[in-house]
């Protein structure tokens, strides 16, 4: 079983809940909501993916986050909070990035009441050693607007898990 640690908004922990309970992703993994102000009882933790999706006080967490991500196999990073691009510096291990932004990995790239459009604009290699080669997709979208990133984010976490 996977080890799945999410640096998410506090005011988005019942869309977040929502967003979990219509997806697998509980089969593969045990998910671990954190909190910045929590990051350095975390430093020993190895999380094999970290997902962040809240503009994050870099400088101030810096360090911290730097002892977590060292351990960890993979980073999902929104990349639409530009303050969050400081944590890639230097890091050695896998980061797929996503959000409106072009130049992120994963690319929403139109969105509406139901359906979201991702577009994966680089390969990703998965858990598994598996190669996803660049692509679109759909997928259903039953969440405010609010959840939106964060389901981007869960999409992403699918995707390395296959």
């Amino acid at each position: 079983m996977y080890l799945v640690g999410i640096i998410e908004n506090k005011n988005n922990t019942m869309e977040m809940s929502k967003i979990l309970e219509g997806m697998q992703i509980y089969k593969k993994c045990t998910i671990m909501k954190i909190k910045q102000d929590n990051l350095d009882n975390l430093k020993n933790v190895k999380f094999d993916v970290v997902i962040i999706n809240q503009e994050l006080d870099v400088e101030k967490y810096k360090t911290n986050l730097e002892n977590i991500l060292k351990n960890t196999k993979i980073l999902v990073l929104n990349i639409d909070y530009k303050e969050n691009l400081k944590v890639v510096e230097n890091l050695k291990i896998q980061v797929i990035t996503y959000g409106f932004n072009k130049k992120a990995t994963v690319t929403i790239t139109s969105c509406d009441e139901d359906n979201i459009m991702l577009e994966f604009q680089r390969e990703i290699i998965t858990l598994n050693n598996k190669k996803i080669e660049s692509e679109e997709i759909k997928k259903s979208f039953k969440t405010g607007e609010n959840g939106m990133h964060f389901y981007v984010g869960i999409v992403i976490l699918e995707t390395v898990f296959t």
